[in-house]
């Protein structure tokens, strides 16, 4: 996946690396059944492959940080997406510097923290 990183962002190391490893990404969707919130709500933008074009978007500079930041705080960063990539996609990496961009922009309130872990607990049940 081809990514314009914005001017602004080009000298933040997370960012570029993030950038490196959405560059990865085929959407192939093999991480979408291995994901526990996609399997929870049934909504592309809460997979690992929604939760990419979402930062991909970001780090391109087309905003959306609330969004961004809703439906990373969904994900429980167990990695499964990562153990099913054929790709090799770092989806943590990825994640990591979409929160902390997101959170920079707009930080979580408490009613998303709290929808994380109640999504993690639901899951380890």
């Amino acid at each position: 996946m081809d990514l314009d990183l914005d001017p602004a962002l080009r000298r933040d190391p997370q960012a570029a690396a993030a950038a490196r490893e959405i560059e990865k990404c085929v959407h192939c969707g093999f991480c979408l059944p291995a994901c526990p919130t996609y399997a929870l709500e049934h909504n592309e933008l809460d997979s690992p492959r929604g939760r990419i074009f979402l930062v991909k978007r970001l780090l391109e500079g087309g905003g959306g940080a609330r969004l961004v930041q809703r439906h990373l705080d969904a994900c429980l960063s167990c990695r499964s997406c990562e153990t099913v990539c054929p790709s090799n996609v770092g989806y943590a990496t990825i994640a990591h510097a979409g929160r902390a961009l997101a959170g920079r922009l707009r930080p979580p309130g408490p009613a998303a923290r709290l929808r994380r872990f109640v999504l993690g607990e639901a899951v380890r049940s």
